[in-house]
């Protein structure tokens, strides 16, 4: 246990463990046999049953039942359980809140709805609603838009100075919006930061006009887990966004600090946060912009 959580260690093998967890209890066995022992394919070989292994040929060459030899279509929806599932070609609905409820029109705006507002990519960004209150609402993009490091270079590093917190506020805002709609983007005065509630406002830069939450933020704002899922754009999967093996979901990232100077916080693929985060240089993590709309 002490060289599992050594200081070294502790974010690889952190990750490691969150992962093996949410792997079904017989792959993380056959993993681990066969990472020891190529020889030992047929401990997977074993929990099938006869009539699956007379239709299926092995790949001599790897230890991975190939859907290629299947002869009887009835039988291949049973790999699923050996192999990840597809990527999806559209956002899955389940993945979302019952609460979304996308409008085109920015005039209608409640707490748990969605707007439309910008676009990135060539795709148009739908907003969360967080908080709304008479000429102001707080947004949070409802999927994965991107995926970039916290951090350009593994070094202790915080919100303010970050590579990613430049990125939203120079590259990403002029990509996304038109010089009307970058208008009704507050600045993140002190007025603004405290209407939002942010609990850590010392760390936010007054001209800046895009950011992530915080961990607390992430608590208040989503009551549960499955409220913070966010499944990722096409976009940032070409760029290189991790979803998670078992729910085809993405992992982003918090301006929190990590248990490191070195390492921010994020929210895994089934919602839950980890408090400990990971390498700020790492990739494969998704962003979701937040911003305060004047409506």
């Amino acid at each position: 246990m002490s060289h599992f959580f050594s200081e070294k260690n502790l974010s690889l093998d952190y990750g490691k463990y969150r992962t093996l967890c949410h792997m079904p209890t017989s792959i993380v066995k056959n993993k681990k046999a066969t990472h020891q022992n190529p020889k030992s394919r047929d401990m997977v070989d074993s929990s099938l049953d006869n009539n699956y292994k007379d239709k299926v040929k092995k790949n001599p060459y790897s230890n991975i039942i190939s859907d290629s030899h299947i002869t009887d279509n009835s039988i291949k929806p049973t790999l699923n359980q050996y192999s990840s599932p597809p990527l999806p070609n559209k956002p899955n609905p389940g993945n979302l809140p019952h609460s979304y409820n996308i409008s085109n029109s920015i005039k209608k705006v409640s707490i748990g709805k969605c707007i439309t507002f910008g676009q990135y990519m060539g795709v148009k960004l739908d907003w969360q609603v967080l908080k709304v209150e008479q000429d102001k609402a707080l947004i949070i993009s409802r999927r994965g838009i991107d995926s970039r490091p916290y951090h350009s270079i593994d070094e202790e590093s915080e919100w303010s100075t970050c590579s990613l917190n430049r990125w939203l506020n120079t590259e990403f805002i002029e990509a996304a919006f038109s010089s009307s709609e970058k208008k009704r983007i507050f600045k993140l005065d002190d007025n603004i930061t405290s209407w939002a509630l942010l609990d850590d406002s010392m760390s936010i830069n007054e001209d800046d006009k895009i950011f992530l939450l915080n961990r607390q933020e992430a608590e208040r704002y989503f009551k549960t887990d499955s409220d913070r899922i966010c499944s990722p754009t096409d976009h940032a999967l070409k760029n290189g966004a991790i979803r998670g093996w078992m729910n085809g979901n993405c992992s982003w990232w918090l301006r929190s600090a990590g248990y490191f100077k070195n390492e921010a916080q994020y929210v895994f693929d089934d919602g839950s946060i980890d408090v400990y985060g990971v390498c700020v240089s790492d990739k494969g993590y998704s962003v979701r912009p937040v911003l305060v709309l004047s409506i």
